[in-house]
């Protein structure tokens, strides 16, 4: 990800003034197994703005990266999943195949641990949509489900918000997202059919 510390609307325009030249991403690199969690964060001077569809480019800059800190390690507890992607579908799963028994429920919580620290991911929400529009789209039964992040170390909450279709080829694939990172940021993303991504196979290669 690029690199946001900024706390502020004047942090964030400064920081875009003093990178106009050199723009900085954040890489972690993590290992996890049974037992503990180990990642480290690497800061990559690259010479363009990327965006994910040069993940590759970004990735190849990252070995040549400056390590800022020592590697954060934490044990895990019986059943901590390996980061906050892997515990959202899961619950997302679940959320769906009780849409389609009949009777929507929010899911279980869910800890995950992302960068040696450990989190909470529960649906906090849910709702069933026979329709559902997404900018010029309408998608035919979606959930519409609620969330929230809760840092267990120091007890943060963060919420956000995402659909998603619970059957046909965009079966638990969200289809809209709304996240406020920071007080004075909202970001609302939506799924757009007309627009190539790379494929997960590419990535992979």
């Amino acid at each position: 990800m690029t690199e946001s510390d900024e706390e502020s609307v004047d942090e964030a325009e400064a920081n875009l003034r003093r990178e106009s030249s050199v723009h900085t991403f954040k890489v972690i690199h993590a290992s996890i197994d049974a037992e503990r969690s180990r990642s480290v964060v690497t800061a990559v001077g690259a010479p363009m703005d990327y965006s994910f569809r040069q993940v590759r480019a970004v990735l190849a800059l990252a070995g040549d990266g400056d390590t800022q800190k020592e590697s954060r390690v934490v044990r895990l507890p019986q059943g901590t999943r390996p980061g906050f992607l892997s515990a959202l579908a899961e619950i997302i799963h679940a959320q769906a195949e009780s849409a389609r028994a009949g009777a929507v429920h929010a899911g279980t919580p869910l800890t995950y641990v992302y960068h040696g620290k450990l989190y909470e991911l529960r649906g906090t929400g849910v709702q069933f949509k026979p329709t559902f529009e997404v900018g010029a789209s309408r998608y035919a039964h979606v959930v519409f489900g609620q969330f929230a992040m809760k840092n267990l170390t120091d007890g943060e909450v963060t919420r956000f918000a995402l659909s998603y279709a619970i059957d046909g080829a965009l079966a638990e694939v969200p289809l809209s997202v709304s996240y406020q990172p920071r007080w004075w940021m909202q970001v609302d993303l939506a799924l757009s059919d007309d627009v190539d991504s790379p494929s997960m196979g590419a990535l992979d290669r």
